[in-house]
Parts: C-alpha cells; sequence; structure tokens
C-alpha cells in the first residue's frame, strides 16, 4: 500500500510538470499573438488609418483565444479541477462535453471534491490516453444539484480492456491489473463519508462513473 501510494504521488508529480509545460506553451503563443496585434496597430497608426485600427482591434478580441482557463462555472475550486485537465484533454484530441450548473457555494466539503472529481477527470485522462491512434475520443462531464442531491456524471472513452477482482472492483491498468486502484478508492471513500453512491457502468468502450451526494451545508 505504501509503495502504491508513492507511486501514485510521483505520478501526480509529473502531470503537474506535464501541467507547467502546457502553460508555457500557452503563455509563448499569446505573447506571439499579441506582439503581431502590436506590430500591425503600429503600422496602421502610422498610416493614420484609426478606423482600421478600431476594426483590426474588434475582429482580434472577436477571433483569439488568449488562454485555455475560462470559467466552466460560478465555483472556483470546479473551475481550477476542470481547467487542469482541459489542456491535457486537447492535447490527446478530445471532444468534449461539459455541462455544470454550480454557483460560488460548495455543494459539498472542498476536500472531498477535490478527491471525487479530480480523481474522476484523473482516471479519465489516462484511459483516453489509452485509447488508440485513428477511434473517437470522447469525454462528457456533467454536475448539476438536483433537489437534495449533488450528481457527477462522467462518461469517457477507453480501450475496452477491464479486470475486475472477485469482489468485482476494478483493477489498475496502471499496474498490469494485479492491485486495485488508489484513485477509485479514494472516490468510494469520500463517496462513503457523504453518505452517496458511487456507481460505474460499461457499455462497450464507454466508460460512465456516476457518483450521487446528499447536499451538506454549503461553504464559501
Amino acid at each position: 500500500s505504501i509503495l502504491a501510494i508513492t507511486q501514485e504521488l510521483h505520478e501526480a508529480e509529473q502531470e503537474h510538470y506535464a501541467h507547467m509545460e502546457e502553460i508555457e506553451k500557452n503563455t509563448h503563443a499569446i505573447q506571439q499573438k499579441l506582439k503581431t496585434f502590436v506590430q500591425q496597430v503600429e503600422d496602421l497608426l502610422e498610416r493614420q488609418e484609426y478606423d482600421a485600427v478600431e476594426m483590426y482591434a474588434s475582429e482580434f478580441l472577436e477571433q483569439s483565444s488568449l488562454g485555455d482557463h475560462d470559467s466552466v462555472c460560478g465555483n472556483e475550486l470546479v473551475n481550477a479541477l476542470v481547467n487542469y485537465w482541459q489542456p491535457i484533454f486537447r492535447r490527446f484530441g478530445v471532444t468534449m462535453q461539459i455541462t455544470i450548473s454550480l454557483g460560488a457555494r460548495n455543494p459539498i466539503e472542498p476536500l472531498h471534491m477535490t478527491a471525487i472529481l479530480g480523481n474522476l477527470l484523473r482516471n479519465a485522462g489516462e484511459a483516453l490516453a489509452r485509447v488508440p491512434e485513428g477511434q473517437d475520443r470522447l469525454l462528457n462531464l456533467t454536475l448539476q444539484q438536483l433537489g437534495g442531491a449533488f450528481v457527477i456524471v462522467l462518461d469517457n472513452s477507453f480501450d475496452g480492456q477491464l479486470k475486475q477482482d472477485e469482489e468485482q472492483n476494478y483493477l489498475s491498468s496502471k499496474r498490469g491489473f494485479t492491485e486495485r486502484g488508489v484513485g477509485l478508492d479514494s472516490i468510494r471513500s469520500s463517496v462513503e463519508q457523504c453518505g452517496g453512491t458511487f456507481t460505474i457502468q460499461v457499455q462497450g468502450q464507454r466508460f460512465e462513473s456516476s457518483v450521487v451526494l446528499p447536499l451538506q451545508s454549503a461553504l464559501e
């Protein structure tokens, strides 16, 4: 167990490094876009084409994407978790459908939100990375409050290879299907502490995880 946790921490560090590399590439791309924009504006100003400057600036702001870190909802914690993974999913060529209806208040404890949503996204990322080239890589994520419950549903493609132990727990492909995944155990632990339910359904090469939690006293 100690070895498994140590390995998970090492992999988390590698993911953090990869994320920092992605930020560096995005920053360089933004700098290049802004440099081109400034050069074009200077040329237009030098020719005293002031109306053209206004038109060019408007078109630039409409067409340019200056970053991947858009707000997906009003909740800062969920934004941070989703925006961590979105550039990685894009790098894999994943087609994403994200539907989140949350305000600023946290529907569950931030620690449990991080453990549940963070591990769901991480497991999806690892599964999508193993999908062979040329096959569809799809991810659908929904977070919403329904009555007195908070629901998370994540549906993603995978390579179709799964194994379970005698207790029907899914085994980690990273460990050659010999041990349970630490991520799924972490999700189960938080779900149990919140008094909720965690279910997994597999249909062909689609893996769907569903979490239903009773709403707790929300924290800012």
